[in-house]
């Protein structure tokens, strides 16, 4: 294969990621909507949330990881299409983007067990769900603050090209919110962060579609 059907490849694949993300984040949204965040101020009280809301609670855990997961493979069509524009930036928002994804398929994966925690027929011990919470918050909270820097550093490098401008307004939108949202007393803006990133995908698999057709 000659190396612009090599390029096409990586752009076809990212437009199939972008869709799958845009659709599981979509569900995971939908999902978070009903259960209004599955919260409660006791190890007793989560567990009992999450017997009640389990089919919600498990639908919107695997969306975190398919969305994270399908973010990981748009970074290759991304780094070829921007590339030639700004090297640096792409590189470091590639390495940002693929840890932080790494990173919220882990969090996602350990808050997957609690799942199993809350159909035991005997309470766990409380300190290994605290345990259990502290990992995931800490894990998916690092993960978004790195994505949040790799859409930043994305949509930098998009505006310095022929990508698309208003992609890469959308990019440092969710950036910027992404980070903002990880601050307790913001998190409220990571609604907004959720907005940009749906708008993100669909420009991605628009625009890959037309680098498919001229590259």
């Amino acid at each position: 294969m000659n190396m612009n059907g090599d390029i096409k490849s990586l752009y076809r694949i990212a437009v199939l990621a972008a869709c799958v993300a845009a659709v599981a984040l979509l569900i995971g949204g939908v999902a978070l909507a009903i259960s209004s965040g599955v919260t409660a101020a006791s190890v007793d009280q989560l567990l009992e949330s999450i017997y009640q809301n389990l089919l919600i609670f498990t639908v919107g855990s695997v969306a975190i990881i398919l969305v994270n997961l399908s973010d990981m493979f748009t970074v290759p069509g991304l780094v070829a299409a921007l590339w030639k524009d700004s090297r640096a930036m792409t590189g470091m928002a590639a390495i940002s983007a693929v840890v932080g994804d790494l990173l919220g398929v882990a969090g996602g994966l350990i808050q997957a067990a609690l799942i199993p925690m809350s159909q035991a027929q005997t309470i766990p011990d409380s300190s290994s769900v605290q345990t259990v919470v502290f990992l995931e918050s800490t894990f998916s909270t690092a993960g978004f603050l790195l994505v949040g820097v790799s859409f930043l550093l994305f949509g930098f490098s998009i505006l310095r090209g022929k990508f698309g401008k208003w992609i890469g307004w959308v990019a440092i939108t969710a950036g910027v919110f992404s980070i903002l949202g990880q601050i307790p007393v913001l998190a409220m803006l990571f609604m907004l962060a959720n907005l940009a990133y749906l708008l993100w995908y669909i420009g991605l698999a628009a625009r890959f579609s037309r680098l498919v057709k001229n590259p």
